[in-house]
């Protein structure tokens, strides 16, 4: 089997020779180029697996070249070099396809992993796929959540994301992680809303054996699986208020209290936490605690949706179907179909409308007719309507259809949602008037309070 092809593109002989060197020890075939002519030669004629780019390339701009790539060759991942560290720069290079950056003087040891892990399980291949899921997007709003993103990556402070679901805020968490000084270490996920209340105290912190019925074993929680690395805690808003107050003093001192120990375990923990309903309704409600919030919202992203950014729907379906099949493509008519719907699913959406269309295609090309079934079936716009609006009918019988019937408890589950929402509307139009939003809601101000402490 041929050693994987690896093309360094830089202007500095010595980064160049470094690289040659190190990545030559470990069998890979590697060359250079020293600029954009030369590098675009070996792009076409030699085809390297992987090219690592310098973002100032003596008279010619990197950034143009990685353009000029990404659009000659989409599945070609790109590595971008810099030595002056602007994330502005790192932001738009990312958006427009890059798929990781480095930082010079660079880490050889971080250039090996890198390089090694990106052949784990494609060596061999002419090119190497792109991470399944990554952000796509080169829209002003995109990149402005890149850049934010990056910034924050450099910072250890409680990040709260927000943002409508599917809209990427685990993607937002894996990338904050990524970027970081605790790259290396541990990134645990918690889904909130999926713990059983009565073990959401101990999945996050632990407990030790005879504790309570079942503890058969001392257990490390969550908190203490992500010391020196990334605690996400997805959903924060499904948190029930007994564990709100005890995370918010393990956020305040850094020291795990398992259940029934007699004294705690002091952990290094980044805590990111992320929510697609509105926070401060939920404060003013009394459904989450206000001291909690302003402990993890230090600093605050919000992931926008997909109708807000409608210009980066071509490159990102085709990045969708580019994991599906090769040589799926959309027609242009299609594309300007997809672009014209308001996804209230958001990306989550869109990619379940174009795995359905792919099924219907005769042949490598998604038509309008492809996609036309598929559209009424995924949550798309009223037929007649203009792009982004939806009837009330509409978005209940969507509602309607998502609802799990073999629950058990799908009627009571449907109508507290329902509460719940329309609660939070009222207060949020309110200002946190529970008085004018019982008012609003046809209610007296007590059933207001009651009907909240149900829903808690």
């Amino acid at each position: 089997m041929a050693s994987p092809r690896i093309l360094i593109v830089d202007d500095e002989e010595a980064i160049c020779f470094a690289f040659c060197r190190s990545l030559a020890k470990r069998g890979y075939d590697v060359r250079a180029a020293s600029n954009a002519v030369d590098a675009r030669r070996l792009c076409r004629s030699w085809r390297p697996a992987l090219v690592f780019l310098d973002l100032r390339l003596g008279d010619s701009d990197g950034m143009a070249l990685l353009k000029e790539f990404k659009g000659a060759w989409p599945e070609l991942p790109v590595v971008m070099m810099t030595a002056y560290g602007s994330l502005e720069l790192v932001s738009q290079a990312m958006a427009c396809g890059a798929l990781d950056y480095l930082t010079k003087p660079l880490d050889m040891g971080r250039v090996n992993a890198l390089v090694a892990e990106l052949f784990a399980s494609h060596a061999g291949d002419d090119a190497i796929v792109e991470p399944e899921g990554g952000f796509v997007g080169s829209s002003p709003l995109m990149q402005e959540l890149f850049s934010q993103l990056l910034r924050m990556a450099a910072l250890d402070a409680p990040v709260l994301l927000s943002g409508e679901t599917g809209t990427g805020k685990d993607l937002a968490a894996h990338l904050l992680h990524a970027r970081s000084r605790r790259h290396g270490g541990p990134f645990v996920a918690v889904n909130c809303g999926a713990l059983p209340e009565n073990l959401v105290e101990s999945e996050l912190f632990g407990h030790c054996k005879g504790t309570f019925t079942g503890a058969t074993d001392d257990k490390i929680g969550r908190c203490e699986a992500a010391d020196r690395g990334v605690l996400f805690l997805d959903e924060i808003s499904e948190l029930p208020l007994s564990a709100q107050v005890k995370l918010l003093r393990f956020l305040d001192h850094g020291v795990v209290e398992r259940l029934g120990a007699s004294r705690g375990n002091k952990v290094d923990v980044r805590v990111i936490a992320a929510s697609n309903r509105d926070l401060p309704t939920a404060v003013a409600a009394g459904q989450f605690r206000a001291d909690l919030f302003y402990r993890l919202a230090v600093l605050q992203v919000r992931t926008p949706p997909l109708r807000e950014h409608p210009e980066d729907i071509p490159a990102l379906a085709q990045h969708i179907l580019r994991q599906l099949d090769q040589r799926l493509q959309l027609s242009p008519d299609s594309v300007a179909a997809l672009q014209a719907r308001p996804w209230p699913g958001n990306v989550r959406e869109l990619r379940n409308a174009l795995y359905q269309a792919a099924t219907r295609a005769r042949g490598d090309v998604i038509t309008p007719a492809n996609l036309a079934a598929v559209m009424a079936t995924v949550g798309s716009a009223v037929a007649g309507a203009s792009a982004g609006e939806r009837s009330p009918g509409r978005l209940l019988a969507d509602y309607v259809e998502s609802v799990d019937l073999n629950s058990g408890t799908a009627m009571k589950d449907a109508v507290e949602a329902l509460q719940r929402r329309l609660c939070e509307r009222a207060l949020r139009e309110a200002d946190g008037n529970q008085t004018q939003a019982a008012a609003k809601l046809g209610l007296h101000r007590n059933s207001l309070r009651r009907l909240l402490d149900d829903l808690q």
